[in-house]
């Protein structure tokens, strides 16, 4: 493990039905709890998914409950794609940072077409700043 700022690296993993994905516009997916005092620093995100039908075009995103944007995955290029895809991003020093709200994701526009499961994978540390 290694320790940067004020905890060990975590991985999140969840994978979304295809059900899931379709409803994200009005459904988020929590994929980090709320935690009172906790800052969740997020520090890269690979999203994976397989051959199939292709979505029609909507980029998900990573917010916290405010709405505030972490990372966006591109609608064109992956989710409209039938192959196989994948998409990750890295941020630079972990310069963002949310305290004491979930993390979620949600898709920007409603979608209607799609069947493959989406595999999400974050790698985060939790930060507590009330003890520093």
């Amino acid at each position: 493990m290694s320790f940067i700022g004020g905890g060990p690296f975590s991985v999140t993993e969840r994978i979304l039905s295809s059900a899931e994905v379709l409803s994200l516009n009005t459904v988020p997916v929590e994929i980090l709890p709320a935690k009172a005092g906790v800052m969740y620093v997020p520090f890269f995100i690979s999203v994976y998914k397989d051959a199939g039908t292709a979505y029609s075009v909507a980029n998900m995103v990573l917010e916290n409950a405010s709405g505030i944007q972490f990372a966006s995955v591109p609608g064109v290029g992956f989710f409209d794609q039938s192959a196989l895809a994948a998409y990750t991003q890295n941020f630079s020093g972990g310069q963002l940072k949310t305290l004491g709200k979930n993390l979620q994701l949600r898709l920007t526009s409603a979608i209607t077409t799609g069947n493959m499961p989406i595999r999400f994978k974050m790698i985060y540390i939790e930060e507590y700043p009330g003890l520093l």
